[in-house]
């Protein structure tokens, strides 16, 4: 039976998750550099530190330290002579709790959060917004990191940002618990993340896009509602199945097996039908480029089996695995995101949608149905008077292929 792996302590967490390169035209699969990998790194290469320093400081073995040093290097080199994209994510690490006086580290990121908000002032509001190099990022859900700010006497008196340490939906309630946040300002998020931030006692603003200081004087100067970018056109397909965030949920088209809050309807036959499973998987396209992988992530994707959760082809195969088998499937587009509707393409005039007039083609916001449902949306086109979005799914139209695991059915 294997050891259990030893989670490493890493006590500054990158500020800078993603490089690419300037004249990278193709899609390329990036260079995962583990947070861990990252840590030695900067322990060692940039810190100075000895192997023995740096084992010492993530309170691993030296010849782990080695092992996950030359594994960096070696992706490091990759990324310089090959010119593919770097992405920092994932590993076995532990982020430094930043309350021990016995830290060590004189850069510990923790230990300067805990410092500055272990005792927020009574006069102090927080405001948190989700943060993508310097825009709001769309997907409360996938956010990796925020830009909270201090406000006093309804000014701005500093702000800094913070990683969500990797974590999703409803978790990412208490990260911004535990920093004390009173309000929330964001793009989309789904029903479980909002009934989570209400919990906290968090105050939400969504529906936001553009610059974040900006959308935070506007909300202190009055401004900036939490009322979405709201569609006044109710659009008939999918895409407003409620809470669904795994990439490869119901995708706009949920084959009648979505039911909002109640009990889900089995729609397929099958040995797991109506269980409840957790898979690994790896979707890749037919040039062979990866575009998802919860192995990546280490973390398995939990759904119920034949209920419509995931897309067709990828609940069908699901369904008759036994524990332990791993298949690979080939999806054409009616088997997973289906093709592009044309009735998909929303055209608003401006005056219909104050605030609109600011977004630029390209964007990708989240529009809100009359019944309070929040679909995605890419901005397509824009004139003088109108703007237009296209609300199919980015992989409408695409053939996709799965490796699946199946780990438990229950």
């Amino acid at each position: 039976m294997p050891r259990k792996v030893k989670c490493r302590k890493v006590c500054h967490y990158p500020q800078t998750l993603e490089f690419l390169p300037q004249n990278n035209d193709a899609e390329q699969e990036p260079i995962i550099l583990t947070v861990d990998e990252y840590e030695t790194i900067r322990l060692i290469d940039r810190r100075g530190m000895s192997q023995e320093q740096c084992a010492a400081f993530m309170q691993i073995a030296r010849t782990t330290v080695q092992r996950i040093y030359e594994t960096a290097r070696k992706k490091l080199a990759d990324f310089v002579v090959e010119g593919r994209p770097l992405r920092i994510e994932g590993g076995d690490f532990r982020l430094c709790n930043g309350s021990s006086t016995g830290c060590g580290c004189v850069d510990c990121f923790k230990q300067k959060i805990y410092e500055k908000y272990k005792e927020k002032g009574a006069y102090i509001m927080r405001i948190a917004v989700t943060y993508d190099n310097g825009n709001i990022f769309q997907h409360f859900g996938k956010t990796e990191n925020f830009k909270v700010y201090e406000v006093e006497d309804n000014k701005i008196i500093s702000s800094e940002v913070i990683s969500s340490n990797g974590s999703g939906h409803g978790a990412l309630a208490g990260v911004l618990a535990d920093q004390g946040v009173d309000v929330l300002i964001c793009g989309g998020l789904g029903g479980g993340a909002q009934t989570a931030l209400a919990e906290a006692g968090i105050e939400v603003c969504a529906g936001a896009a553009g610059d974040t200081d900006k959308a935070v004087q506007d909300y202190l100067d009055g401004t900036l509602e939490d009322a979405g970018v709201t569609c006044d056109h109710h659009h008939e397909e999918g895409h407003s199945c409620g809470d669904h965030e795994e990439e490869h949920s119901c995708g706009g088209d949920c084959g009648g097996g979505c039911h909002g809050c109640g009990t889900p309807q089995i729609i397929l036959e099958g040995k797991n039908a109506g269980k409840t499973v957790r898979v690994h998987y790896t979707g890749t396209f037919n040039d062979g480029t990866k575009f998802d992988s919860s192995y990546d992530r280490g973390e398995p994707l939990e759904f119920i089996s034949g209920a419509g959760m995931m897309i067709k082809g990828f609940d069908k195969a699901v369904v008759d695995m036994e524990v332990g088998d791993v298949v690979d499937i080939h999806l054409m587009p009616e088997e997973a995101y289906g093709m592009p509707d044309p009735a998909n393409i929303i055209t608003v005039a401006f005056e219909d949608m104050p605030g609109s007039e600011n977004l630029e083609i390209g964007n990708q916001v989240y529009l809100t149905t009359p019944y309070g449902q929040q679909f995605p949306v890419k901005v397509v086109d824009k004139d003088k008077e109108t703007i237009t979005f296209d609300a199919n799914h980015e992989m409408a139209g695409k053939e996709l292929n799965f490796k699946i695991e199946l780990l438990s059915a229950e």
